[in-house]
Order: C-alpha cells, then sequence, then structure tokens
C-alpha cells in the first residue's frame, strides 16, 4: 500500500511525548499516515493548506485556544474535513459543544490506541464516533445519580465495565484498563450478568442498549 493511498492525519496536541508516541503508533498501520504534529492552533491553521490532512486529532487544550471553537476554526471552508477530538476532559457540555461545532469523534486520551485508530480509520460524514463508556461516564457526572433502569441495580464499576463490554474490549483487556486482576474483572461482569437476568455478555449488552443505558 503507497503513501498516498493512505489516510492522512494531522495531530495537533502540545504534549510532546504524546504526539511523538501517536506519531508512531499511526504510521506504524497500513492505512494511516502521520503527515505532521504541531502544538497551536495557529500552528494546525498554517498547516492544513500545506499538508491538507483527511482527519484532525484535536486537542482541547492548546495554548492559544480552549475548547470547542478550534473545531470550528479547522472546519471553516471545508466541511468535508473530519476532525476527532482527543481530550483529556471529561465534561457533557465540552462533548456537546464540539459535536455541535462539527468534530466526527470525541474520545478520551485514556482510551486503547486500538480505539483512536479504529474510530479515524471510520469517522462518519453524517454522524459521530463516541465511546458508549464516556458516554456513560459523562451522564453518570451529570445527573450526579444511576441511570436508567438496569443502572439502578448495578455499581459505578460495573457500569463501566458494562460499557467496556459494549465497546468490544475482552475481560483481560478491560482488566489492564481499569488496573485491576482478570479474576477482579470477571467478578465484576458475573455481577452484571446476574444483576440483569443476562445469560451471555452480548445479551447483557444488548438489554442495556435496548434500555437506553449505552
Amino acid at each position: 500500500m503507497t503513501v498516498d493511498s493512505r489516510r492522512s492525519v494531522l495531530l495537533v496536541d502540545d504534549h510532546l511525548t504524546f504526539s511523538e508516541a501517536f506519531a508512531l503508533a499511526v504510521d506504524e498501520t497500513d492505512d494511516l499516515h502521520c503527515v505532521g504534529t504541531v502544538s497551536s492552533l495557529a500552528e494546525a491553521m498554517a498547516a492544513l493548506d500545506r499538508l491538507d490532512p483527511d482527519v484532525v486529532v484535536l486537542d482541547l487544550g492548546l495554548p492559544d485556544a480552549q475548547g470547542a471553537s478550534a473545531v470550528a476554526q479547522l472546519l471553516h471552508g471545508r466541511r468535508d474535513r473530519r476532525i476527532l477530538v482527543l481530550t483529556g476532559r471529561l465534561e457533557l457540555e465540552l462533548l456537546r459543544q464540539a459535536l455541535d461545532a462539527g468534530a466526527a469523534g470525541f474520545l478520551h486520551k485514556d482510551s486503547p490506541i486500538a480505539v483512536v485508530l479504529d474510530a479515524m480509520r471510520s469517522l462518519p460524514r453524517h454522524c459521530v464516533v463516541v465511546r458508549p463508556s464516556m458516554l456513560l461516564t459523562l451522564l453518570q457526572r451529570h445527573t450526579g445519580q444511576p441511570l436508567p433502569a438496569s443502572a439502578g441495580i448495578l455499581s459505578r464499576r460495573e457500569l463501566e465495565v458494562l460499557g467496556l463490554l459494549a465497546d468490544g474490549l475482552t475481560p483481560k483487556a478491560i482488566a489492564s484498563q481499569l488496573g485491576i486482576s482478570i479474576t477482579t474483572c470477571r467478578g465484576y461482569i458475573k455481577n452484571v450478568l446476574s444483576r440483569m437476568g443476562a445469560h451471555s455478555q452480548l445479551e447483557a449488552v444488548s438489554m442495556a442498549r435496548r434500555e437506553g443505558l449505552l
């Protein structure tokens, strides 16, 4: 596969170590190519015409731009450009502002690199990419209480595990991401199945989605 056939990515983030690691991860794939990393909105605007990236991965905490206003500026005159927000800030209002400004995706920086890479590959034109587990966490913080039906009988950690199962992560991957043992993770999964009356992980996820939990 040639470089020209790969989806080009520009990273806008002022954390040098993160930028270097991100660029390496992208360039190790066969279908993505990091054409540049910049550390400010001004540098990003200057790089757009020169690099013409298919995807812009954007941190919302830049030295010269805070919040979702950067999304609108990067999309000015180029609504076909895909912007994936990759942020360390979990705020429901920030998510709303970013999507309203035209972002095609919104992920937390703690997301597994495989999830971020898949998001860059599949950013849609008429809907958005947001991890179910992130939405769940945001809604819990916003409301201050468990959410609907099944949420009322699950602990916060069990809800988090359920969201990660819905994202397609294996118990081993969930344990690694949450910093718990695989035995503890399987215990949470067992509790989720029991309390929801589900016979499998797939059924639990399906029930949660049907009830509006995910």
